[in-house]
């Protein structure tokens, strides 16, 4: 697990924490930390500029054929409905999601004790 503030600076830790957990798990860094790092990144910058979170937590949980990262934060409440942009209808809000549903195989939000859990699962060879 890596804890780290919730700025922009401290969650720069992500690429590196990443890519030992990946190959801890024996998986092929190469071929996914990219994807996956965009993905998180991304949850972890709304953390900070929508959630206005203090903290971010980040877990890896690996599969034969799954990596599952878990991003939580101490933030407040993400929006009832969460909206994700469509590319034709532009908007202020919502690109971000929209990058990480694509990226991701799937992604979950839940608002458990206090806080904000995303879980996002990426298929890897």
């Amino acid at each position: 697990m890596l804890s780290v503030d919730a700025d922009y600076l401290a969650i720069r830790a992500l690429g590196p924490w990443l890519r030992r957990e990946l190959a801890d798990a024996k998986i092929d860094a190469d071929a996914i930390a990219g994807t996956i790092e965009l993905a998180v990144h991304e949850i972890a910058t709304n953390s900070i500029d929508h959630a206005e979170a203090t903290t971010i937590q980040f877990s890896l949980d690996s599969t034969a054929r799954l990596v599952t990262i878990v991003v939580a934060d101490d933030g407040a409440p993400a929006e009832e409905k969460i909206v994700v942009t469509a590319p034709e209808a532009p908007q202020v809000r919502g690109y971000g999601l929209m990058i990480v549903e694509q990226l991701a195989h799937s992604v979950e939000y839940v608002r458990r004790k206090n806080r904000n859990e995303w879980r996002l699962t990426f298929e890897h060879a």
